[in-house]
């Protein structure tokens, strides 16, 4: 890979920061359009999905927090809601990527990407920085 850039995209404390509201649809949605026969229905699924991340409380410096917004770090849910909710949006903005070319994409919550040059690199990150708040 002589004279290419090779990038890995770290989103800031991702956990903490996706919009709670935004990846349980996702997954809602995913979950119930990939699983016909899933015995739930999609309200159900959501209410289970809330129930298990909404609310979370916290002990920080001797006093008690509720997080609402986000997914709590040490729970089993994160990673799975983080890669859906990065998954549709990079799907989606690499689709409509004008800038220069993109070699080589892959990611689970971090992502690689190659490069033909640093200033590729660092358009495609500008870019991808400006798509969403959270992120």
């Amino acid at each position: 890979m002589f004279g290419k850039f090779l990038v890995s995209f770290d989103v800031e404390s991702l956990f903490t920061n996706i919009p709670l509201e935004e990846c349980i649809d996702l997954a809602d949605k995913y979950i119930s359009e990939g699983n016909p026969d899933l015995k739930l229905t999609p309200s159900d699924l959501k209410r289970l999905f809330s129930f298990a991340t909404a609310k979370t409380h916290f002990l920080f410096k001797g006093s008690f927090y509720d997080q609402i917004d986000g997914v709590a770090m040490g729970s089993l849910l994160p990673p799975v809601l983080a890669n859906i909710f990065i998954g549709h949006h990079e799907k989606i903005w690499l689709e409509q990527y004008q800038g220069p070319g993109v070699l080589f994409h892959r990611d689970y919550v971090d992502t690689f990407s190659l490069f033909h040059s640093e200033q590729d690199a660092t358009a495609f990150f500008d870019y991808i920085d400006s798509q969403h708040a959270n992120i």
